[in-house]
């Protein structure tokens, strides 16, 4: 019984000494496992799926943390579906300027190659943004939770269970896609299921085309269960909305090819935040956060950030 009881004795005694230290020492150490953690399992994942010739480099995938001039208010970036963090690099750079704290996470199954997403669930992708946010909230008094397109459903949902979130922007955010082969989904699962049930594995469709804006970060083949785990995932946010209480904005752009801005707009109304905003811009783009354009973007993004009164926020013109 000695020997069971002594290594108690010992954790106790680490308890203790981790209890004297003071709590903003404890933040740092939490913060800086849990990016550590975060680089590991990005390496990990990037050797194990690692196509030549396809895959990106790996510092499109790297998950990336920009230090601001205060610690009074940091913000979680969170990149689109078959993207990686380094979408968010423009915005984060903006951010950046004005001295704020910035983490953008890789969302689970991206920034390696589509084989890698086509086994993940979206309860994984949450999860990479809940340990992002444990991350900022180590980092900074407050966290402003954000993203686009599949990141601003993931930054929603979060914003929709903590409620200490300072505030919450959503560009792009999907609830209907236009993009026509998420229609062909169900056609294309039957057909799997189908040529399972006659063992013919070969003629399973698993990926379809895909032509992205951003070539040099997205993938080129969208995994079809990706695109079903991507509607699971709008399903499940929706009736979320609600609980969302944060002053939140929510951008849109005007021709957006991929997401409908009636589905952006149905977001925005569905929000139970008393402070809210809708912007729409006219860009005939889906990925708005970078190239022509995207200054306004940020900067409609940078105001709401400055309007929540944060110190020691600077204002980019």
């Amino acid at each position: 019984m000695a020997n069971e009881l002594e290594p108690l004795t010992d954790l106790q005694k680490r308890i203790r000494l981790i209890s004297l230290q003071p709590g903003f020492l404890i933040k740092q150490r939490v913060s800086k496992y849990l990016i550590e953690k975060a680089l590991k399992e990005f390496d990990e994942d990037y050797k194990r799926f690692l196509i030549a010739g396809e895959s990106k480099r790996n510092e499109i995938g790297m998950p990336f943390l920009v230090k601001g001039k205060t610690a009074e208010i940091g913000v979680l970036l969170v990149h689109g579906y078959m993207a990686a963090p380094f979408e968010m690099k423009e915005l984060a750079g903006y951010m950046a300027r004005m001295g704020i704290w910035v983490y953008a996470p890789r969302v689970k199954g991206h920034g390696t190659s589509p084989e890698d997403l086509a086994g993940r669930k979206y309860e994984e992708w949450i999860k990479s943004v809940e340990d992002g946010y444990a991350i900022m909230s180590s980092l900074c008094r407050r966290v402003v939770v954000g993203g686009f397109s599949n990141g601003a459903g993931l930054a929603l949902e979060l914003a929709s269970r903590i409620k200490n979130i300072s505030g919450v922007f959503a560009i792009c955010p999907p609830l209907k896609l236009k993009d026509f082969s998420s229609k062909f989904v169900p056609a294309v699962d039957a057909w799997n299921r189908l040529m399972e049930r006659f063992g013919r594995e070969g003629a399973k469709k698993e990926f379809v085309e895909n032509r992205p804006e951003n070539p040099h970060i997205n993938y080129s083949r969208n995994p079809v269960s990706g695109i079903r785990e991507l509607e699971r995932f709008m399903e499940s946010v929706e009736p979320k909305l609600s609980a969302v209480k944060a002053p939140a904005l929510v951008v849109q752009a005007h021709n957006d090819p991929v997401v409908s801005p009636k589905g952006s707009r149905r977001v925005y109304e569905l929000l139970g935040s008393e402070n809210k905003s809708y912007v729409v811009f006219n860009i005939n783009r889906h990925v708005i956060v970078t190239g022509e354009g995207a200054h306004l973007v940020h900067k409609a993004v940078g105001d709401f950030i400055g309007s929540l009164g944060a110190s020691g926020v600077s204002r980019e013109t």
